[in-house]
């Protein structure tokens, strides 16, 4: 399931859209991915089965440029499929075939299973990090609720903080209204400005600490940097004074000279 998380963090498709792809919807040598369907999965009357059906919205219709990691994902997704078998096993979806993402059983995949798969993946994961914390005696790192649609509003604000133009990333969205754009990116920004306060105020500490720490140190060190100075500068000579005029001494420097000319 690697090569496609990978793919839907740079594309940000939904699951309907990224479980519906076909291979004619890819065209690696423009690098373009065409959003043009998507594929259902629910119980119509008689049990889940699976279904095709148009976008959500107008806008939904998208040529979406493939990134490096994108075509990367799709290359590593046809790796697996002829290491695992899976193309031979491939099974037809409501009279279609060729679905870029498939299982090992060469079925179609839908949002329940990817999101009970990240589900899983998490799982064992918490359960390793708990049981290594415990071990190394600290708090444990956990992996919060993670799902498909989590990986689109990740695109997106991944998108945004990078300084993609927010026309574009609405387009990349697939949104047919900017607000919705915006209500994704400004929930999660709410949670990075906390964190982004929160280093502000260690800084600010910081700089409290060195302050105190510097004035006591020059306390002690101002007598010994002033009788150096009155040994090096000598009278009747010019010093150069903020590295911008020249300044003639025509006799022995004063404690207030030499703290000038040092600042």
């Amino acid at each position: 399931y690697y090569p496609l998380i990978l793919f839907i963090l740079n594309t940000g498709l939904r699951a309907g859209e990224v479980c519906g792809l076909t291979k004619d919807d890819i065209d690696m040598k423009k690098g373009v991915v065409h959003v043009r369907k998507q594929l259902g999965y629910r119980n119509i009357g008689d049990g889940y089965q699976y279904y095709w059906q148009p976008l959500k919205t107008a806008a939904g219709h998208r040529d979406i440029p493939l990134t490096p990691a994108a075509k990367k994902a799709l290359i590593m997704e046809k790796e697996l499929d002829f290491a695992l078998g899976r193309r031979a096993k491939e099974q037809e979806v409501a009279g279609r075939s060729g679905i870029v993402f498939i299982n090992n059983r060469g079925m179609a995949l839908n949002s329940y299973s990817i999101d009970g798969t990240i589900k899983r993946i998490i799982s064992v994961y918490n359960q390793r990090e708990s049981k290594e914390a415990e071990t190394e005696n600290r708090e444990p790192e956990l992996l919060p609720h993670i799902s498909v649609h989590i990986l689109r509003h990740t695109f997106c604000t991944r998108s945004v903080e990078s300084g993609i133009n927010i026309k574009t990333v609405q387009y990349l969205m697939g949104h047919s209204e900017i607000a919705t754009t915006l209500n994704i990116y400004t929930h999660v920004n709410a949670e990075q400005v906390k964190s982004e306060m929160k280093k502000l105020e260690n800084i600010m500490k910081e700089k409290r600490r060195n302050e105190t720490k510097y004035k006591n140190c020059s306390e002690v060190l101002k007598p010994l940097i002033l009788q150096a100075f009155q040994h090096l500068i000598k009278p009747d000579k010019t010093y150069s004074y903020l590295a911008c005029s020249n300044v003639k001494i025509n006799s022995v420097p004063t404690p207030s000279v030499l703290i000038t000319l040092i600042c």
